[in-house]
């Protein structure tokens, strides 16, 4: 936004610096060339100062007439023919062939591109200081022949009798015209100031107010990404107290399998009962592959890609969103296993029939993407034994989408 607004101000100064040149005034030509005759004496007055020339005084004797080139030329002719200095004043009075009807182009060409030249570089060897000062006479020089010659038009007199000696050097000049020049010139600088601070206080407007804006996102950013680690610790702490939930509930169902069992081995026994039956009843109680005899309950996630589990991802608490298959291990080696009934585990493994159902269950029916559930009896249930650190599945659960 401050890119805008800074090409936008731009645009606006160099629209007020193209109409005050649109408005620039047309230049007669003999105007023109009295200015050129007027810098042609002049630089080559301050290239024979700085070089210390011997016919310096010479040449300041041309100041009592009225500076034109065939005077400088006969001068140069006389004395300094076949120089650089003839060359220089040549190059200068070829300028005459460039004159355009406008002001500003030709002020340009006069105070700039001027001193631009090989010729000159090659001559004038004048400090900066000195340079600037002969641009500001050829400048006012030429502002007042303009000032001269716009005296004459409106007077209907001839441009030679505005004429006035100034210095030994006959100058244009018209007071009235130059003191509304110098007027205008003020009025412009003005003009260029209150633009340049009002742009500025309209770009510091805009900038505070995208500040503010930028500030209120920030805050919004801020509060949601706090929101965000607030809710993630509920989360966990929820899922803490699940998992901490479904230890005790299986921890409460181990104790009443224990009390169940003991209850039973305390029974009397009637003395019709044989020994030897007494002894069958107690080993069966005893016996790890009965259902009665459940030792834990273990759930697992996904199976490897052999379709075996890994015994360090049994957890005793159903979590859900990762617990899949449901273990019943009656010794430390030996178990059963089904899939979990909870939705979540069931959607779970619908969306991933090849990878967790198809690689440890056979289907009974017909596949059902929208089943609720993943049944298996306790006779088809699937088979797995502990081998090292790996559940390996010895027997293909049966199952039914229900």
């Amino acid at each position: 936004m401050r890119k805008y607004l800074i090409l936008v101000f731009l645009f606006a100064l160099a629209s007020s610096s193209s109409a005050q040149g649109r408005k620039s005034q047309n230049v007669l030509h003999e105007t023109f060339d009295n200015t050129v005759d007027f810098l042609n004496y002049e630089l080559l007055r301050y290239a024979l100062k700085d070089n210390k020339h011997p016919l310096l005084k010479e040449f300041d004797k041309l100041k009592g007439e009225r500076i034109e080139y065939a005077k400088i030329s006969g001068f140069l002719d006389a004395n300094l023919k076949g120089s650089t200095y003839q060359d220089l004043s040549k190059e200068i009075d070829g300028l005459k062939d460039k004159f355009q009807d406008d002001k500003e182009s030709l002020i340009d060409l006069l105070t700039n591109r001027i001193y631009k030249g090989n010729k000159f570089q090659q001559i004038n060897k004048f400090d900066r200081r000195r340079e600037n000062a002969l641009k500001k006479q050829a400048y006012i020089f030429f502002i007042d022949s303009i000032n001269t010659e716009i005296k004459a038009k409106l007077s209907g007199t001839p441009q030679d009798s505005a004429i006035k000696e100034n210095d030994g050097i006959k100058f244009k000049t018209d007071v009235t015209k130059v003191a509304y020049s110098k007027r205008s010139s003020w009025w412009i600088k003005l003009y260029f100031v209150l633009t340049f601070f009002a742009g500025s206080i309209l770009i510091l407007i805009v900038q505070t107010f995208w500040w503010q804006k930028n500030r209120r996102k920030y805050v919004l950013k801020e509060d949601f990404i706090n929101l965000s680690k607030k809710y993630d610790r509920v989360k966990n702490d929820k899922i803490e107290l699940l998992e901490k939930y479904k230890v005790s509930e299986n921890t409460l169902k181990r104790v009443q399998l224990e009390i169940s069992i003991s209850n039973t081995k305390s029974e009397i026994v009637p003395e019709n009962i044989s020994p030897s039956i007494d002894l069958e009843v107690e080993n069966s109680i005893k016996s790890p592959v009965t259902v009665g005899n459940l030792l834990r309950i273990l759930y697992f996630p996904n199976p490897n890609s052999d379709g075996n589990f890994k015994s360090t991802e049994g957890r005793e608490a159903y979590l859900e969103g990762a617990s899949i298959y449901k273990f019943s291990l009656f010794t430390d080696n030996d178990a059963s296993f089904q899939f979990c009934e909870e939705r979540s585990s069931v959607g779970i493994a619908l969306n991933n029939r090849n990878e967790l159902i198809l690689s440890v269950a056979e289907e009974a029916n017909a596949y059902n993407s929208g089943a609720s559930k993943i049944v298996s009896t306790d006779t088809e249930r699937g088979k797995a034994a502990l081998e090292g650190s790996i559940w390996r599945v010895t027997q293909k659960a049966k199952i039914k989408y229900v």
